[in-house]
């Protein structure tokens, strides 16, 4: 396994509803980036949420949030 550590990892994965993308908000993807952080590194994860149901986005935030224990969100409207 690579022990390359990081500072900040930035993951934009394109939509969450595609079953190939699915993995990226999944358990697994989140644990992998913690363990590839450093002690204080920042984890990003940009989610499209266009044809995301609320119950879709409070399961990846849920998801999310068991691997990182502080979470901050963000939501950006266009204008």
């Amino acid at each position: 396994m690579n022990p390359t550590r990081y500072d900040i990892i930035v993951s934009e994965p394109s939509h969450p509803w595609v079953p190939a993308l699915r993995t990226f908000s999944r358990a697994s993807f989140f644990q992998l980036g913690r363990e590839r952080l450093n002690d204080d590194g920042i984890f990003v994860q940009w989610l499209q949420i266009y044809q995301l149901s609320t119950d879709s986005l409070r399961s990846i935030l849920a998801t999310f949030h068991e691997a990182f224990p502080y979470v901050q969100v963000f939501r950006v409207q266009g204008a």
